[in-house]
């Protein structure tokens, strides 16, 4: 796999907690981490995780998570939309919020998205590349 093609890469929550919790696939995530790019809902639900199952502060969540990732980009209006009117392709699939704004972000930048939701590989995204890390 040639990672120098990728400029940057959008990673999902569950790409990016399999690579934090050292879950299967988290070898490959490691590779993309360098240039990953995370949406701030995505961003969102991974301080929801460590609170939930580590209790760990919000502080110590940021401090985690901008240690592995580039940067987190804003969810903005125009995401939005993508992200709620992708709501009946991928209702079938069971996609959260957090999964559409993950999309929606790769669907605006041109980037691929790196997940560990192999579902994802069932739904074709406007062209958008998936690479399912499982």
């Amino acid at each position: 796999m040639n990672l120098d093609k990728y400029r940057n890469i959008i990673i999902d929550t569950s790409a990016f907690m399999a690579f934090f919790y050292q879950e299967e696939g988290w070898e490959l995530v490691a590779k993309y981490m360098p240039k990953s790019i995370l949406s701030a809902v995505n961003l969102s639900e991974a301080i929801k995780i460590f609170k939930e199952y580590e209790d760990i502060s919000k502080e110590q969540s940021l401090e985690y998570i901008y240690k592995a990732v580039e940067k987190v980009i804003p969810f903005d209006e125009q995401q939005a939309g993508i992200a709620g009117e992708m709501v009946s392709i991928t209702k079938p699939y069971g996609l959260s919020l957090g999964d559409r704004a993950c999309i929606a972000a790769g669907i605006v930048t041109g980037l691929p998205i790196v997940t560990a939701d192999r579902i994802w590989k069932e739904i074709d995204y406007q062209g958008v590349e998936i690479i399912v890390v499982r």
